[in-house]
């Protein structure tokens, strides 16, 4: 076992089998889609390993913090294992170092960067293993602090990390119904999903979920129309009641979308005025 008294950060050598996995870490972030990850492990096997793994030394063992997509491939091969220790006083401070380790690469879809900066938003606003479900619906008790905060650092507005929020509750919802991690399906470049449609697929029945989430599995993305539409249907049901439309609208197709119809409504009517006073004139 590693020296408690070697330096954190600095790079050396240690056994595969001194690595310990954690499910939670394992999971947080979206890793390759199935075809990458084939190829990922060819590469890995001729070429070797160009980067360490991160790992934090707690009670006697290294736990993986990153590195977990070739982590399999090092062990099965019995290659060099390269490890970096990252020192932190707790859980809540190694979850929030992958999450920003896996933002600041250049990789990631829009989609995942909002995933990203919406799980360390939740995880930010919330004790971990807290209830979720209503993470988008309420700001915290600190009058949106968290939300500043992390705007600032992400050179974002509050508004776009709530929206963040909001896409990172979609994800966890959909990847609840499955047995499979469809994470790195749903986020990645081949499911061409925009916001709206990932939030508008969290609502979908879950036969029709399973159906369209399927063929990305299968796939690795959707057929055109179902990039467009994010495999739900076209048409959506509001209330009659003008004053309340806007309540009904944005519940269905999400707060992107939803400012999308604003913005298009907003050009209609003043083009419309104009016309109007065009042909007034006289």
């Amino acid at each position: 076992m590693l020296s408690a008294r070697q330096c954190p950060d600095t790079e050396h050598t240690a056994d595969a089998a001194a690595i310990v996995l954690d499910a939670e870490f394992e999971h947080l972030i979206p890793g390759p889609a199935p075809q990458e990850q084939v190829m990922l492990a060819a590469a890995l096997h001729r070429h070797g390993s160009s980067e360490p793994l991160l790992v934090w030394p707690c009670h006697g063992r290294l736990i993986l913090l990153v590195g977990y997509e070739v982590f399999p491939t090092i062990k099965l091969y019995r290659m060099p294992c390269r490890v970096v220790e990252k020192s932190f006083p707790g859980r809540a401070e190694a979850r929030m170092f992958i999450i920003r380790h896996h933002l600041a690469r250049q990789h990631l879809t829009p989609l995942a960067v909002s995933y990203l900066r919406g799980l360390q938003y939740v995880g930010q606003r919330k004790p971990h293993g807290g209830d979720r479900r209503s993470v988008a619906a309420q700001d915290d008790s600190m009058t949106g602090k968290t939300a500043e905060a992390l705007a600032e650092l992400f050179n974002v507005s509050p508004a776009t990390i709530r929206l963040d929020a909001e896409v990172t509750a979609a994800v966890l919802k959909i990847a609840a119904n499955f047995e499979t991690d469809v994470k790195p399906v749903l986020l990645g470049r081949g499911a061409r999903l925009s916001r709206g449609a990932l939030l508008r697929l969290a609502q979908v029945p879950l036969d029709e979920l399973r159906k369209v989430v399927g063929e990305l599995l299968v796939r690795g993305r959707l057929n055109r129309l179902s990039a467009v539409t994010g495999g739900v249907k076209t048409t959506i049901t509001v209330p009659r009641d003008p004053a309340r439309m806007p309540e009904g609208i944005l519940g269905k197709i999400g707060a992107e979308d939803a400012r999308a119809v604003c913005q298009g409504l907003t050009r209609l009517l003043q083009a419309r005025e104009v016309a109007v006073r065009d042909s007034a004139a006289p």
